[in-house]
């Protein structure tokens, strides 16, 4: 259906062209307009296919009409055929095509003409209408395929800049631990030179006492010095694989906090530094349920740290409640770290400077490896410091007072040395593990029984009177200790059995503890942890005979 507009002042006219263009024209819609701003209003509401437009109409002739329609955009594309009966010479025609008409014609209005005159104007316009219905769907589509590239070349430039990132990083950590294993070599081979090297002047006959103790003091230092090392490779291990292993139980933290300051207090005062020791609870409320050896190792680690850069002045270490928090804290006088680098010696094999192990040695390890255990407990990390000012590590554990059901009997235990009558079974073929564990155990008013293998020791929990606890290598001749314990198990169910073995991964204790054991310890043994324990087991066994009573 097409749509066709006529614009005439004469009621007469509009009503005969309107009959004429229904009567010769298929399928068209006549409206009309009796004037010329009637006439552009009804361009704007209906839009015609075409526009019969006279010229000489009064206000607004057919030619301003023309120029305006031919000016607004939205109606320029439509043909205006200008109809008049004065306006017939050439200067008229040229300026109506000037101003955007399509066509004339002449009245009286020749049938043929004007029909003619109609369809070549709406072949014209739907071939108008398509190109630029075209035009605008391939502007569309340019506009598409812009946008799509514009977004494609970003996204490459965002790929190219992660990949540029991603090189460096590699190419950071690349260096990084080329850095730290030739750190760690460094590390490794200068304790091992002086267990070596003073172990061989050990060897030397008629050596003076004097230096014998002090060859023996060299050899215990690089040692442990080696130990912390291994357990620190260990651990980042560990950390890496997703299998840190942490074993939650209450404690008392002014108990565990006073012994971490007895074992510094003699390096604070070789190094001239005063050491400090802030509880921020009473004994009775200093309790905490967390995983007392990776605490024991955040809070050592932290003082290392600390008496490794700190040249004179103080370290204080400590905590005070906050919440439903303990927050931990460890204060020191030392060299300080600028603020731009907090965050970087978090980061595993990084120092806040690379050559810092120059100076102070260290692999890079210990924060890393402090944060994963932190986190782990369900506490965070942070730190203040500046330059030449010192640093304040602080770290938070979750604490809870409505927690503090612990027996305040085994609390005053653990402070009570009188450990009177115990008599310990020490399962154990080697004759210097053996003498080690009596040496811990000496002057400690405990009888020791030595089992040579599993078999020995079931024969002496059948002859000895009282065995109060049993320490059980799980490596053996004979028998073993796994089956040794089952055996002990079926007869005195009530003797508490502590697995004793060199190897530490967490499947290893699981496994001693699923067998039955009441208890694990790794080798080295270290004397505190040993004591402790088996006063824990025996102190427990006292109570369950009391109870069953």
């Amino acid at each position: 259906m097409s749509t066709i507009l006529v614009i005439d002042d004469k009621i007469d006219n509009l009503i005969s062209i309107s009959a004429l263009l229904n009567s010769l024209i298929k399928n068209c819609h006549v409206i009309t307009a009796q004037n010329g701003r009637d006439g552009i209003e009804a361009v704007r509401l209906k839009n015609p296919d075409i526009i019969l437009l006279d010229i000489q109409m009064p206000e607004l002739d057919g030619f301003e009409v023309c120029k305006i329609l031919k000016k607004n955009e939205a109606t320029k594309h439509i043909p205006i055929i200008m109809v008049t009966a004065l306006y017939t010479n050439v200067k008229d025609k040229i300026k109506g095509l000037e101003l955007g008409a399509d066509a004339f014609l002449s009245k009286p209005i020749e049938e043929g003409e004007l029909v003619a005159q109609i369809n070549v104007m709406l072949r014209i316009k739907r071939a108008e209408d398509k190109l630029r219905e075209e035009n605008k769907n391939l502007e569309s589509e340019i506009a598409l395929r812009t946008k799509k590239l514009t977004e494609e070349i970003k996204e490459r430039k965002v790929i190219e800049q992660n990949l540029k990132k991603a090189i460096e990083q590699a190419k950071e950590s690349d260096r990084l631990k080329s850095a730290f294993l030739a750190n760690l070599s460094h590390e490794i081979r200068t304790p091992m030179n002086g267990i070596l090297g003073f172990t061989e002047l050990l060897l030397e006959p008629d050596l003076p006492e004097d230096k014998k103790n002090n060859y023996i003091r060299v050899i215990l230092d690089n040692g442990e010095q080696l130990l912390h090392l291994i357990n620190d490779i260990i651990d980042i291990s560990k950390i890496e694989a997703g299998l840190i292993d942490t074993k939650f139980e209450m404690f008392n933290v002014n108990d565990e906090l006073d012994k971490i300051f007895q074992s510094y207090l003699l390096t604070a005062n070789q190094k001239k530094l005063t050491l400090l020791l802030g509880k921020g609870l009473p004994d009775e409320k200093s309790f905490i349920k967390t995983d007392r050896t990776r605490f024991r190792q955040i809070i050592n680690n932290l003082i290392n740290n600390a008496l490794k850069f700190t040249h004179e002045g103080e370290i204080e270490f400590g905590y005070e409640p906050d919440g439903k928090v303990l927050q931990f804290f460890v204060r020191d006088t030392g060299i300080g770290i600028a603020p731009e680098l907090h965050e970087k010696i978090f980061e595993r094999f990084k120092q806040v400077d690379d050559t810092i192990s120059k100076n102070y040695g260290g692999t890079g390890l210990g924060l890393s490896i402090i944060k994963a255990y932190i986190e782990k407990l369900g506490g965070e990390i942070g730190l203040l410091s500046e330059p030449n000012e010192g640093s304040t590590f602080y770290f938070t554990l979750p604490y809870n007072e409505n927690l503090i059901q612990f027996s305040q009997n085994t609390h005053r235990l653990s402070n009570n040395h009188d450990r009177k009558n115990y008599t310990i079974l020490i399962a154990e073929d080697k004759e210097t593990n053996f003498n080690y564990l009596k040496e811990i155990l000496v002057n400690k008013n405990i009888q020791l029984i030595h089992a040579r293998n599993g078999l020995e020791a079931i024969e002496y929990c059948s002859t000895t009177a009282k065995v109060d606890l049993i320490l059980m290598d799980l490596r053996m001749p004979v028998m073993d200790g796994y089956k040794a314990r089952k055996e002990i198990n079926k007869l005195y169910p009530e003797i508490p059995i502590i697995a004793q073995t060199a190897f530490s991964k967490e499947e290893d204790k699981n496994k001693a503890l699923d067998a039955g054991f009441h208890a694990y310890i790794s080798k080295p043994i270290k004397s505190t942890e040993l004591v402790d324990l088996i006063q824990l087991l025996i102190t427990r066994k006292k109570s369950n005979l009391v109870a069953e009573q």
